[in-house]
């Protein structure tokens, strides 16, 4: 009430200060000041998520985790617009807060965006689009895109252009980018791909092409290729090729009255090998991972309907010459409870087989519960 009253002693005060106007121009004046006082009119809009995890790994203390990831979305115009998300997060002992991504965009067309600014990886499908707690349903990522494990950026920092082409019920996705490049480790021989400021003029180039043949059904491949080493060093010339193969499916199965999901992503990450000490070898990675989740949700229990049961395996392999060459294998089964249509609970249990430098090999398991909610 308070709101109407405001709203029309506003209009009152614009009409009286307005008198010497004529009436058409009075009349359209009116109209653009009340708008601004009317809500709903502001082109903003806050969305985002959080999450809280409860994590027990063998031999380690037993942890808890906690996230919230707010994501601020503007419409300055028909055509330009802003959108960003905010991590800040309680994790390993610290609190932090990150910039997930941020980016202006310009729509040149139906079929053609600018983006400018921090943005997810286009050719990383997991997390542009599956990596939000309460989208991804296992509780953890994949090791491809894991810290330690990692294979390929989650974001990159630069230019991008992107959109889709509907053709005769079909859809081809695509992209393309460039930005910062991933930063050799001479000692190591791996790359860090966090990377907010280069170490040489070569920027890193990229893209994806994604095919949608029928409605939930889509598969992609996806590259990027950037100089990694140092410049003005003997390692300036030393290139990286990553290439990814991404595939998605959904389709409702009757005769089980429900749903089956499945997802996959392969990553090939290549490294030059200089010759020069330590970087001696053959330097390729491989990982990726396969899932499928299956929801009963035409049960004629309710119970049953809000269940999802998820198996995942994913790997990591690194080259065998290198001083951190650990190949990884890693079994995950989940089961989730659906309270609403963006927030669940989460039980996983994952054991992972670990082949180790020296040749020996390690069994590792642990426990995840979870609870995320999206808005």
């Amino acid at each position: 009430m308070k709101r109407i009253r405001f709203i029309l002693f506003s209009a009152l005060a614009i009409l009286i200060g307005s008198a010497t106007q004529n009436p058409a121009q009075e009349s359209t004046d009116l109209q653009s000041q009340i708008q601004k006082f009317q809500a709903g009119t502001h082109q903003f809009m806050l969305a985002g998520y959080a999450v809280t995890s409860f994590i027990k790994e063998e031999g380690n203390p037993s942890q808890f985790e906690s996230a919230f990831m707010p994501i601020f979305l503007f419409k300055a115009t028909d055509k330009v617009f802003f959108e960003g998300e905010l991590e800040i997060e309680i994790e390993d002992g610290a609190q932090e807060m990150n910039l997930e991504y941020g980016q202006i965009l310009y729509l040149f067309s139906d079929y053609l965006i600018f983006g400018a600014g921090k943005f997810l990886n286009p050719t990383n499908y997991f997390i542009e689009r599956l990596h939000p707690a309460w989208i991804n349903k296992m509780p953890d990522k994949p090791l491809m895109v894991h810290p330690g494990t990692r294979m390929l950026a989650s974001q990159h920092l630069g230019f991008q252009l992107r959109g889709a082409v509907p053709i005769k019920g079909s859809k081809i996705e695509y992209s393309f980018f460039v930005g910062m490049g991933p930063v050799l480790d001479p000692a190591t021989g791996e790359v860090t791909f966090t990377n907010y400021g280069d170490n040489n003029d070569n920027k890193s180039i990229g893209g994806r092409i994604g095919f949608i043949p029928i409605p939930k059904f889509e598969i992609g491949y996806g590259f990027e290729v950037a100089k990694v080493g140092d410049a003005n060093t003997n390692l300036e010339s030393v290139k990286a090729i990553n290439n990814v193969v991404d595939f998605s499916y959904a389709k409702e199965i009757k005769g089980l009255k429900g749903g089956v999901d499945l997802k996959a992503q392969l990553v090939w990450l290549n490294i030059d090998n200089p010759n020069i000490a330590p970087l001696i070898y053959s330097n390729d990675s491989f990982g990726g991972y396969a899932q499928i989740s299956f929801r009963p949700y035409n049960s004629p229990s309710e119970f049953f309907q809000n269940l999802e049961f998820v198996y995942r395996y994913d790997w990591s392999d690194k080259p065998n010459k290198a001083p951190s060459n650990e190949y990884i294998k890693r079994s995950g089964f989940g089961i989730n409870y659906w309270l609403t249509s963006s927030s669940l609970f989460k039980f996983a249990y994952e054991t992972s087989n670990i082949d180790l430098p020296n040749g020996s090999t390690t069994n590792e398991h642990r426990f995840i519960g979870q609870v995320a909610f999206g808005f």
